[in-house]
């Protein structure tokens, strides 16, 4: 069964934590549940209506002031770059408590144990490269496999979700998973390039020798990079239905977008933004990039937290 994670946070007035439950999905037996099951079990979002799987998502779908062409193509190439991270093992490196609090994180407990974690991602770079400068980092120290070329990749996450090196080795990425029945592409990381405990956010070094694969992924990015600046200029700073999206993975399901609305704008004491919002997520979600199309100037801004009883769902500290 499909079991929700806790982890205390405090409220952002105190320092940079909520006090809520994070949004991993954990895999607590090795009997995977049926999509018809998870939808029924689910106690957040029973019968999962205000999520839409990403393959009937149309324009439609967004609130009449929004329904622009080039904001729904934005969020069609979020969902292109979106990947669901299934994550092997707990560091043994994970911290008892967040920075400077006596505040629980996320899997201490379970910290060396193999365990199935599920959540989201975003692809943030797509980088080729060639044996003539460099040499392959899964090949390195081989000296009988050598590579021409490679493609790099990295994916944004959360550090909850992937917390170091550790994990990222045991670390897969889906690509395109949009329905059930998509063939299975993967990413298969080897390295956390940066994680920040104190705002909740990770990159991960993926390299794929695909070069199709890597080839698709830098159009779709520089793609997004195109559509979100001519987005930005028409909706920046125009809060007008605080309109915020999310694509993710439900309970490790395939990809499914949630619009929903950002209720408040908090600031932590790291002198960043936090972003409170109905926009529907459930476990699974953790990780996944949160857009703002009156907020996104930087683009990797915000990422997907949690969810606090009563208040609602929130994301990293993030600038804007």
């Amino acid at each position: 069964m499909f079991e929700n994670g806790l982890s205390g946070m405090a409220t952002s007035n105190q320092n940079d934590y909520f006090r809520g439950k994070h949004e991993v999905c954990v895999l607590s037996s090795c009997k995977t549940e049926s999509y018809e099951t998870f939808h029924s079990r689910c106690k957040k979002n029973p019968g999962h209506t205000n999520f839409i799987p990403i393959n009937d998502f149309v324009i439609d779908n967004l609130p009449v002031y929004y329904q622009d062409n080039d904001l729904f193509e934005v969020i069609k190439t979020i969902a292109d770059l979106t990947v669901m991270l299934s994550v092997r093992y707990t560091s043994q490196n994970r911290p008892e408590f967040f920075p400077n609090t006596t505040i629980p994180y996320p899997f201490y407990d379970v910290r060396g144990k193999t365990m199935l974690k599920f959540g989201t991602g975003m692809v943030s770079k797509v980088l080729k490269c060639d044996g003539k400068s460099k040499t392959c980092p899964r090949h390195q120290g081989d000296s009988v496999r050598s590579c021409e070329s490679w493609w790099e990749i990295e994916v944004e996450t959360a550090a909850h979700v992937v917390f170091d090196k550790d994990e990222a080795q045991c670390t897969t990425c889906t690509v395109d998973f949009n329905c059930r029945d998509s063939p299975l592409v993967t990413l298969d990381a080897i390295d956390v390039t940066n994680s920040d405990v104190q705002h909740d956010s990770c990159r991960m070094k993926c390299v794929t020798h695909d070069m199709k694969l890597g080839e698709k992924l830098l159009k779709k990015l520089q793609k997004f990079k195109t559509l979100r600046r001519k987005v930005s200029n028409r909706f920046y700073l125009n809060d007008r239905e605080n309109l915020a999206i999310i694509v993710s993975h439900p309970h490790g399901c395939h990809k499914h977008v949630s619009i929903g609305r950002w209720i408040t704008k908090e600031h932590t004491e790291s002198h960043r933004s936090r972003y409170v919002y109905d926009t529907p997520t459930c476990t699974g979600s953790s990780g996944a990039h949160v857009y703002i199309p009156s907020k996104t100037v930087f683009w990797f801004s915000h990422i997907h937290n949690g969810h606090q009883e009563g208040r609602g769902n929130y994301c990293s500290p993030g600038w804007l």
